[in-house]
């Protein structure tokens, strides 16, 4: 499937696949061989992450999404393989960064393997990107990956506030609270002294956040990250408030 987007979107095709079984998911760029051998065009950062659809709904909010993988490259062709992929339908997320001189960013998204296998259509119109990535990551935490850090706020008499945080192959980082206290509210500000190569993502701006979590709450911090690497350090406040007390 052909597709194009500029710098700052994304593409998200839909994916149906027939049945279980070793698929290869990949994204191609126009080939260097294309182009006058003076061209300065160079293969762009591509980033690619792939969702299994559980339930699909209209709204973002009330589908489920379970993250399956993300990978990137430089290279003409960004691959992601499964042994074993299992049958249903499927969102291929695809991200590239193009060099400021690439004229031509229309790719190929490809999927082969030992099933059938086709897609849809790119559904990128129908969710804001920033939403699409923070659900996505969300379920990549309940999957309790072993890539993702969690800790709790046990020493602050509130266990069941979890914060998990982790770095993605795809270039990603986030952070994300879940509140499951009764009465319980999480604030936390986090000032980042070093943050080379890194982007806080919208709402989130600058280099540092201040963000507030309430009993039943979800909320999560993205941030994108430099393909050429980052560094970050960082100095953190945290209270914890249950029913008009304080505890710090």
């Amino acid at each position: 499937m052909k597709a194009n987007h500029v710098n700052g979107s994304y593409s998200l095709m839909r994916l149906k696949i027939s049945g279980d079984g070793e698929q290869t998911i990949s994204v191609s760029q126009v080939d260097e061989r294309c182009f006058n051998r003076h061209s300065e065009y160079d293969y762009s950062n591509c980033r690619m992450i792939i969702y299994k659809i559980e339930e699909d709904a209209e709204a973002l909010q009330d589908i489920k999404l379970s993250y399956v993988q993300g990978v990137s490259g430089w290279d003409r062709e960004t691959h992601a393989m499964f042994e074993n992929l299992e049958k249903g339908d499927y969102y291929v997320y695809v991200e590239i960064d193009w060099n400021a001189n690439t004229e031509d960013t229309e790719f190929c998204v490809t999927c082969y393997g030992a099933t059938r296998t086709f897609f849809l259509r790119d559904e990128k119109s129908l969710f804001d990107k920033n939403a699409l990535l923070r659900k996505g990551y969300q379920s990549k935490c309940q999957k309790q990956d072993e890539a993702v850090k969690c800790v709790n706020y046990d020493s602050k008499g509130a266990p069941a506030i979890k914060k998990f945080s982790g770095f993605t192959e795809e270039g990603y980082g986030f952070i994300h609270f879940e509140n499951n206290e009764k009465s319980a509210t999480l604030k936390e500000k986090v000032v980042y002294k070093n943050f080379k190569g890194l982007t806080l993502c919208s709402p989130q701006q600058g280099e540092q956040y201040d963000i507030s979590v309430g009993p039943g709450e979800q909320k999560t911090i993205l941030m994108q990250c430099h393909p050429e690497g980052y560094s970050m350090s960082s100095s953190t406040s945290s209270q914890i408030s249950f029913s008009g007390k304080q505890l710090k």
